[in-house]
């Protein structure tokens, strides 16, 4: 695995790298986050064995807006409650996936066998 530094005004390059399976690291407000491309296998593997993580656990979805959350995930009263007052911000909310998103992620991805959904939404630097 190679590791590229990527200054803030070099994000091109870093899209590049995520249009290439490859994975990213970025700051968030309270950690590092590492991102791949949303839907690639090759990609998720990647993240799974830099994590080392169980390919059996969740891995959160970042999104830039939070009328995004809808495309993703049921979200009934309680939870636009909780998103209206907290996100942006350091908060990861669960909630059960949309069937669009079940239909959108290939069958070979583990992230489809999961019935609940991470997402972070964090502000923009």
């Amino acid at each position: 695995m190679n590791t590229v530094l990527v200054e803030k005004d070099a994000l091109d390059l870093a899209a590049e790298l995520v249009g290439n399976n490859k994975v990213v690291a970025f700051p968030t407000e309270t950690v590092f986050g590492l991102g791949v491309k949303f839907g690639s296998k090759e990609a998720l593997d990647a993240l799974y064995q830099i994590k080392k993580r169980d390919k059996g656990k969740a891995i959160s979805m970042m999104i830039s807006k939070p009328e995004d959350i809808e495309k993703y995930a049921y979200v009934n009263e309680n939870a636009k409650k909780i998103i209206k007052a907290f996100m942006p911000g350091m908060i990861t909310i669960i909630l059960k996936k949309s069937h669009i998103l079940i239909n959108i992620l290939q069958p070979h991805l583990i992230q489809s066998e999961l019935e609940y959904l991470m997402i972070n939404l964090f502000y923009h630097y």
